[in-house]
């Protein structure tokens, strides 16, 4: 785990309560992942169709002729309600015409809090891509978070059908996160834990010149689904038991909704009688946005 640099709290990046948030924690923004090629590709639309009707049902239909680099295409039985009426979901798969890479200095830091890959393996693929494709979803937000995450993961798995043996790395923007494509194509779509986990990602960082073994962790990617962040700022605990706590925590609201309530307690570690307090506020480390922050008791509270 990450233990270099100081966490420097984030309150000269606060806005004033109106301005536009940032959109990777924007609880309205979208899905966003890139998967980076060893190799340019140009997706084939008809192709890319078939494999879509494969993993999201026959409902799928192309919006266009497809000779866009900007490949759209809709989920017509995946409908939201909007003022301006009924649209259908869609997934929207971004090309370059060339082939087109992205600096290390813009993934480090998804590298760097990358725990579930080994990192040395992830840089190593990472640093072979020459080209990346985006994919996103679109008019979704208003799909209940289950159903919008499982056609999500759908329509990208059919991404990847297609660009086959060419891929190396998964992005996962709003996670922060890189994922190993044979890791991710063995998901299981019916299991919550498996939609949930592979969109968000749990993060670590040691605060230096504070108290020994100062530590943050926070959750990135709750947002996408309309729910704050999990985030604990402790002392004298393994972050491998802090973990699994986060974690826990956020599938309870993925599944429930952000119901725990500001004074609500939570069974802590450590000590079996510890009660640890909730409460939500802004993130102690940036992106801004909500968080739920778990406030461990006395010897481990920070």
């Amino acid at each position: 785990m990450r233990t270099e640099g100081q966490v420097i709290p984030n309150s000269e990046t606060m806005v004033e309560d109106g301005e536009v948030i940032d959109p990777l924690v924007h609880p309205l923004g979208l899905h966003m992942a890139q998967i980076f090629l060893l190799n340019h590709v140009s997706v084939n639309p008809a192709h890319l169709l078939a494999s879509l009707q494969r993993r999201c049902g026959n409902s799928v239909e192309l919006v266009g002729d497809g000779t866009s680099r900007e490949l759209i295409f809709a989920h017509t039985d995946h409908i939201t309600e909007y003022a301006e009426g009924s649209i259908p979901a869609q997934t929207v798969v971004w090309q370059s015409e060339n082939p087109q890479s992205l600096p290390m200095t813009q993934w480090e830091e998804d590298l760097m809090q990358t725990y579930d890959w080994d990192r040395k393996v992830a840089q190593r693929e990472a640093e072979r891509h020459t080209d990346i494709l985006l994919v996103t979803d679109l008019m979704a937000s208003g799909l209940p978070p289950l159903e919008r995450i499982r056609l999500f993961h759908s329509a990208l798995l059919a991404v990847l059908d297609v660009v086959g043996e060419n891929v190396l790395v998964i992005r996962w923007l709003r996670a922060q996160r890189l994922i190993n494509p044979a890791a991710y194509q063995s998901m299981n779509l019916d299991q919550p834990t498996d939609l949930m986990g592979f969109a968000t990602n749990i993060r670590m960082f040691r605060v230096e010149g504070r108290a020994p073994g100062e530590t943050v962790m926070d959750t990135m990617g709750m947002s996408a689904f309309g729910l704050p962040d999990l985030q604990c700022h402790f002392t004298g605990l393994h972050p491998a038991d802090v973990a699994p706590l986060l974690y826990n925590i956020a599938f309870y609201l993925f599944e429930n909704g952000d119901i725990i309530e500001d004074g609500n307690t939570i069974p802590g570690i450590g000590d079996p009688n510890a009660q640890w307090v909730c409460q939500h506020e802004m993130a102690l480390i940036g992106p801004k946005r909500p968080v739920l922050d778990i406030y461990p008791s006395v010897p481990y509270a920070a």
